[in-house]
Parts: structure tokens; sequence; C-alpha cells
């Protein structure tokens, strides 16, 4: 059975360096949220730039996205969109009105829909009640844990540690765009979110609860969490409805997860969400799963297409923006500093072997490290020790030794011809605007 918890009492869940889920109580992350007795409030983190002066120059700011809430039956609540964009390490307030009045339940399943052609690296996302407390979920659950598609970040919020002490904690960012959708960027293959960006996420947020029974089952499974679209899902697109449990799910830790019959909780009906037949994809069947019902949406320039792999006509046009944008608009690549001595995560070797990390190239100023993610190699940063196989911060440049082949052209140094210093990737310069 689960844990006896206060139906406010929700822990949110960390990762730990070693891809284990841990629970950890918040010390604040909000207190500055507004309340509202009739609304739901959703704050979403963009991530952050490791200094203050490089906040200007990176690329995890993006378009605000959209925020629709369905209740535990899948009815829909509200949504809500806003113009502009969530800034370097700031957070943007979605404020959702029930479309009926006076429907001010807890929402319990949460769909992001991204609302541009800038991508947003979300941190956090965190939903206050109207009937008060809040469930935090973060960026680094569905990208450590599940692969989705992630960056580094120092947006952070204050956790309990093991001994009751104040502890920073900093999630990895998770990248949604909409570009990365329809046909264009994987005519052929298989649309996942652990390869592409997602335009649009729904998360079952109870199941993101770090209860003890919860996380031990999560990390002897992770399908239980990464393989089930009712818990959490990314798609190609906005999609007209998402994946829900049916009947609801029951957490046998308190008497709000169990289903009334005639006004009264049916306490004979077992615990179930940790059921692989009940929760895991390859148990429910593919295109099986129940849906919510439909909502209202914005699609903008593709609204015809509604639910279907984009034309070219749409697609194409989104994806060479992007593409422009996250090159500096004229082709070249960049590159991020990050400077951190006791996060390993965010350690120049660390990042460049995790494979579903995409973004700019990373460069870790404390190690003095460059991760060259086009190949996932490491190099050192160019000094009076190392002049060639290194990285120049001020030249943007990865020198490396090669030799003249007969040819005319370069290739790689080999044994008893004379090196010679050649740069092996030119970037623009650091990262300027969003992916």
């Amino acid at each position: 059975m689960g844990t006896l918890a206060p139906i406010n009492w929700f822990i949110p869940i960390v990762v730990t360096l070693g891809g284990m889920l841990v629970g950890k109580a918040m010390q604040d992350w909000s207190e500055d949220t507004p309340g509202t007795p009739e609304a739901t409030v959703v704050r979403i983190w963009a991530g952050m730039a490791a200094k203050r002066e490089d906040r200007d120059l990176a690329s995890l700011r993006g378009n605000s996205p959209q925020v629709v809430l369905f209740d535990e039956f899948g009815d829909y609540i509200g949504d809500t969109t806003s113009v502009g964009a969530i800034g370097e390490g700031g957070f943007q307030d979605f404020t959702v009105t029930p479309r009926r009045k006076g429907n001010n339940i807890r929402p319990t399943y949460l769909q992001i829909n991204a609302n541009g052609i800038d991508a947003l690296c979300i941190s956090a996302i965190q939903v206050s009640y109207a009937d008060g407390g809040s469930s935090t979920i973060f960026g680094d659950v569905p990208t450590k844990f599940c692969g989705f598609l992630a960056y580094a970040s120092s947006t952070h919020s204050y956790v309990t540690g093991s001994e009751g002490q104040k502890e920073k904690y900093r999630p990895w960012c998770m990248w949604i765009d909409e570009n990365d959708s329809g046909n264009g960027p994987w005519e052929g293959s298989t649309w996942t979110p652990t390869k592409h960006f997602s335009q649009s996420v729904n998360f079952h947020i109870p199941d993101f609860d770090g209860q003890p029974d919860v996380l031990a089952a999560y990390n002897q499974s992770r399908d239980l969490l990464c393989n089930s679209e009712g818990r959490m899902q990314g798609h190609p697109w906005w999609p007209k409805t998402i994946a829900i449990f049916d009947p609801p799910l029951t957490y046998g830790n308190n008497v709000s997860d169990v289903p009334l019959v005639g006004g009264i909780p049916d306490v004979s009906h077992e615990q179930n969400n940790l059921d692989p037949k009940i929760v895991i994809d390859d148990f429910v069947g593919a295109g099986k799963w129940p849906q919510s019902s439909e909502h209202p949406y914005y699609l903008g320039e593709c609204e015809e297409h509604f639910n279907e792999p984009r034309p070219e006509w749409c697609a194409t046009q989104s994806r060479r923006r992007a593409v422009q944008e996250s090159r500096g608009g004229s082709g070249e690549k960049l590159w991020a500093l990050f400077d951190d001595a006791d996060d390993l995560s965010l350690s120049a070797d660390y990042v460049c072997s995790q494979l579903n990390f995409v973004g700019p190239h990373y460069a870790n100023a404390h190690e003095r490290k460059f991760c060259n993610l086009d190949d996932r190699t490491v190099w050192p940063f160019c000094d009076d020790t190392h002049t060639t196989n290194c990285f120049d911060t001020e030249s943007h440049t990865l020198w490396g030794d090669t030799s003249p082949p007969a040819s005319g052209s370069f290739g790689t140094w080999a044994v008893g011809t004379e090196a010679i210093r050649t740069p092996l990737l030119s970037l623009a310069g650091r990262s300027t605007l969003g992916l």
C-alpha cells in the first residue's frame, strides 16, 4: 500500500547523477505564486546560463507555450496562451480559469504546447491549485530519467537534503519546439521525444509525487513512467486529445484516491497505480489508450492540417527559420559556457556522454574543458600547455593536429609526418538565440 500523506503534501522527484529518482521536499519555490480561489496557476521556468553576464547570449529562453488542463476523468477544464517569451532563467505564470464557471476542481492532467519557432527549454513546472497546495515537476525527470531532449541549466530551487539541510538543486531543462514536428525533420523514421523536440507534452500530475513506493517501482522499472502515455507523452504536433487512465488510477495513500460508490469511498478498490498491465504502453496496446475530451486550441498557419503529419509547405519554412536562428543566422554553430565545480552533471565529460543532450556546443570553465556535441568528444581549453588539440575560447575554434596528404586536403595526423595546427571546428561565437 502507499504511504500516508495529506492531500496537499506533494514531494517533487529529483534525479541523481547516477540516474536514480529521489523524493525531495521543497523549501519553497511557490511562495510568490499568485493565488486565486477560482483558477489554477501554472508557473513555468526557463533554463538559465551559468553566468549572469551570459544570459543575453544564451539560447534557453523561448516562446511562451499554451497550457491546457484536464480533470481526473479527462474532461477539459480550461487553457490559456500567452504571447511573447519566457526569458533566460525567468518564469511565467499561466492563470487557467475554468471554461465552465465554478468548476475549480483540481486538474490532474497537464498539457504544454509549444507556441512558436523559438524553442523553450523548461527547467520546472509548478501547478498551484485553487484549493491550496501545489505540485512541481522538474525538467530532468523527463530528460535525465526518460531521455527526452535536454540541455544543462543553472535555474535552481532549494530542496531538503538527507539530513534536513537546505540544498540547492539545478535540474536539466526539457526542450519543446514547434519546428521539430511533422514530415520535415523525420521522414522515413519513427518520431520519438528522445530524438526530436516535442511540440506538445502532457503529464499526469499525481504520478510525479515522490512517495517511497512509487520511487522504488520507477527505479526498478523505468517503463512504469517513461513508457506510459497516460503518465507522460511527447507529441510531434498538438493533439486533439491526450491519453488518460479510465477508470482513474487508485494509489492507496488517502481517501481522495479511492473511487466513490453512491457518494461513499469504495475502500475495497485495490491500489493499481503501479500495475504494469494498467499503466505501460506495451500492455495497453498501441492506439488503445482512453482519450480525454477535446479542447479549443490555436494552430496558427497550419490550422487546417491539425493532428496530421505537417505537409512540406507548412513544416519546412518554420524549420528553415529555426535552423538559421540556432546557428546565428548564417549557418554558423555556437557554444555555451558554464562554470561549476560542485555539480558533476554539469561536467563536460558527463554532458558529452548523454546522447539526449542537444543544443549549442558545451564548455565548463572550471574544468577548462569543451564538449563537441557533433561527435561527443571532450577537449581541454587552449593555454600555454595546450596549444593544439584544444579549444580556444577567444577565437571560438577547436584546434587539432593534422598532416597534408598528397591530395592537398587535410587528414588525420600520421606517424612520421609533420603535424600542422589546423582548425577542426570553427564556431561563430556564444549562443544567442533559441534553438
